[in-house]
């Protein structure tokens, strides 16, 4: 009785206080399904780099007493790493969150005494995870549920040892090394089977394992610009949105704090939003889109192209340390003047009589300050037929055009129909100016020599030669009679001078 009562209080004392580093080399992995019920199948652990003391006695509290066995072993059967999906994982990064299972035989513990039965949960397995090349947040990630005994052999004969699986849920590969470590402590229960906190007389011991599937050869991330979408060109004075499609290139790699921002040059700026946005965290091969709204001012070229700078920021986990990077991308964003190109009037007739010839006009006006290309204007009708397609060229800023059409209507009654002007801005888009009509179709009068047609205005009479020829005569000769006259009056006066001399 007093080598009993010695042996628990050798048990108690060690309790928490002897740690042994147990660590193994790459074995064969499988997984223990959550169902399973049949034996373990245990794969041979290797050799610990220390001994455990044999625990005897029972922890205060203990229903029964744990027997005192020769195997003083407990280790990693088997572990298992898959995604939040429960997908098989392969391989792990820097970065890389998944989720490990790893089953534990201790042969130091009796099943029997251990009094928890296979498939539950238990809060008196006690797991600590060492925060080094893996890392979690909480400890509520980590459970413990209980599996199928393993029978072994001891000095006293074969017992059960107890087997459990701890799952590791939200682990972080940090990089640096594949080790993967966690504590291991027991606590005792009550009658009712409740966990009452005070350690079972078996000491605390360390796991580890190295995680075949880490691994810590993989380049830096970055970001590269996709598409960036504006149109064909932008307008000056007309506000635009600008979309870009950016991706992160790390198939193994998540990017944290990632933000974006835009450089513009002189000529354009935002027309709302910020320059500046962040986007938070990205996924491997993730996509980061944002569509800037932007206005270009004070561009006065025909078509100018303008520099652009997207500049993305980001942070990731490389070689076991956060790294920030940056990943510059460029683009240019065409810009041009307005094109202000217009039908200034139009001469369309109202009516038109049945087989005769129509005609119609428009004038062009190119009030922008950019010339208009390939100008062609045509009449598109199915009632009028006759017209071709007018090509006028090109219109200089400032200068105006005239089209003209002759076209005949095809039936009696209203011909309706529409001018269409077609051209060109600076940067090759085609656009279109329009402009309806509607023509009343007269039915023709037949031609009848003896009536006069309504629709010939008649000639005026010629007035005869003859009566100016007679005026003329006379004034003529009236001018030559008085011409005489005076040219007498004037001889004799100068011959009374000659004679009032003698």
């Amino acid at each position: 009785m007093k080598n009993k009562t010695l042996k628990k209080a050798l048990s108690a004392a060690t309790a928490f206080l002897l740690a042994v580093t147990t660590v193994f080399s790459p074995f064969a992995v499988y997984a223990l399904e959550d169902d399973q019920t049949g034996d373990v199948v245990v794969t041979q652990p290797a050799q610990e780099t220390g001994s455990v003391q044999n625990a005897g006695g029972s922890g205060s509290g203990s229903d029964t007493e744990p027997p005192v066995v020769t195997n003083d072993n407990i280790y990693i059967t088997n572990y298992r790493v898959v995604d939040a999906g429960g997908n098989p994982v392969t391989k792990i990064v820097p970065g890389d969150k998944v989720i490990i299972a790893v089953t534990v035989i201790d042969e130091r513990v009796e099943n029997g005494d251990f009094g928890v039965p296979s498939g539950s949960q238990t809060s008196r397995i006690h797991i600590n995870m060492a925060q080094g090349a893996f890392s979690i947040n909480s400890a509520s990630n980590i459970t413990c549920k209980m599996r199928s005994t393993v029978n072994v052999a001891g000095s006293n004969g074969s017992y059960d040892a107890i087997c459990y699986t701890v799952e590791f849920r939200d682990v972080v590969y940090q990089g640096g090394s594949p080790e993967f470590s966690f504590n291991v402590s027991y606590t005792g229960k009550t009658e009712s089977g409740a966990d009452n906190n005070m350690p079972l007389a078996v000491p605390q011991k360390l796991l580890s394992l190295n995680i075949t599937e880490a691994v810590d050869d993989v380049p830096a991330p970055t970001i590269i610009l996709n598409s960036a979408n504006y149109g064909k060109v932008a307008t000056v004075g007309e506000a635009f949105s600008l979309v870009t499609v950016a991706t992160n290139t790390s198939e193994n790699l998540e990017l944290e704090n990632v933000s974006l921002k835009i450089e513009l040059p002189t000529g354009l700026n935002l027309s709302s939003g910020n320059s500046q946005i962040l986007v938070g965290k990205v996924g491997k091969k993730g996509s980061i889109n944002h569509t800037f709204s932007l206005v270009a001012e004070g561009v006065g070229n025909d078509v100018t192209s303008l520099p652009v700078k997207l500049i993305y920021t980001f942070e990731a986990f490389v070689n076991g340390k956060r790294t920030q990077y940056t990943s510059e991308q460029a683009l240019s964003i065409n810009v041009q003047q307005p094109t202000r190109f217009s039908i200034q009037s139009s001469n369309i007739p109202t009516e038109i009589y049945m087989g005769n010839e129509g005609y119609a006009s428009l004038q062009l006006v190119n009030k922008g300050k950019t010339t208009v290309y390939n100008v062609t204007a045509e009449i598109v009708s199915d009632q009028v037929s006759g017209s071709e397609v007018e090509f006028l060229g090109n219109i200089a800023p400032g200068s105006n055009s005239d089209a003209e059409f002759y076209f005949t209507a095809n039936e009696l009654g209203t011909a309706s129909g529409k001018i269409v002007v077609t051209y060109e801005d600076a940067s090759g888009t085609q656009s279109k100016l329009e402009r309806e009509f509607s023509v009343n179709v007269l039915e023709s009068i037949p031609f009848d020599p003896g009536i006069t047609d309504p629709t010939v205005v008649p000639e005026e009479p010629k007035a005869s030669p003859i009566p100016y020829i007679i005026g003329l005569v006379v004034v003529a000769g009236a001018g030559g009679f008085v011409f005489y006259k005076k040219k007498k009056a004037k001889r004799l006066a100068e011959l009374e001078e000659d004679d009032e001399d003698i």
